[in-house]
């Protein structure tokens, strides 16, 4: 393995790590001694990438963002009809939260970060907007009953979706994943639809 080589697997084991940690404890919970402690690495190794916990937490925060308002791009831009977009979006999503700790920390430290000015986070406003038009657009097209409140009901899915990444079931994995799929059950029943069932 060249040097190249082990810079780039150092990193990613220093990200792994921090995400890990932030992700559990967030920002202020969160020290550098934790991310090196749980690397087995030397400090000199996570100072050589990340210098300080500052660099370390916009890194996850930067990707987030990206990959947030990729997933909002690709709703907006989808020509399937509201519903089945929806129901893409919020699969999507439950996926992330659950599957990519890289995703939950950055929107950890994202939320926290604006807790801390006492503002509300901008990716929520952005997604109660997406889920908001998904929602009218299915009620114009009569998918979707029009006794809901679009607005409201996309506060409720961004609720579950926040509950969803700060949740840790004491059964484990498998049981966090079923939690997700009877959830969305209850959410796609609230709009008058059937339930699906992802496999």
């Amino acid at each position: 393995m060249n040097q190249q080589d082990k810079s780039r697997r150092t990193r990613a084991l220093i990200l792994d790590a921090a995400a890990v940690e932030f992700a559990a404890r967030g920002y202020a919970a969160t020290s550098l001694h934790d991310v090196v402690a749980h690397t087995g690495m030397s400090k000199g190794a996570l100072y050589a990438h990340f210098p300080s916990k500052p660099q370390l937490a916009a890194e996850f925060a930067k990707r987030f963002l990206r990959d947030w308002k990729e997933l909002l791009a690709r709703a907006d831009d989808s020509p399937e009809s509201p519903l089945s977009t929806l129901r893409e979006l919020v699969d999507q999503l439950a996926r992330l939260a659950l599957n990519q700790g890289h995703f939950a920390a950055g929107r950890r430290l994202v939320w926290d970060e604006a807790h801390a000015r006492h503002s509300v986070p901008e990716p929520q406003e952005q997604f109660v907007d997406t889920v908001s038009r998904l929602i009218r657009d299915g009620q114009e097209r009569l998918e979707i009953p029009p006794r809901h409140d679009p607005e409201l009901f996309a506060r409720l899915v961004m609720f579950l979706f926040v509950g969803i990444s700060d949740a840790v079931d004491a059964g484990g994995h498998a049981d966090q994943v079923q939690r997700v799929r009877d959830l969305w059950e209850l959410v796609f029943l609230l709009l008058g639809q059937d339930p699906v069932v992802r496999g």
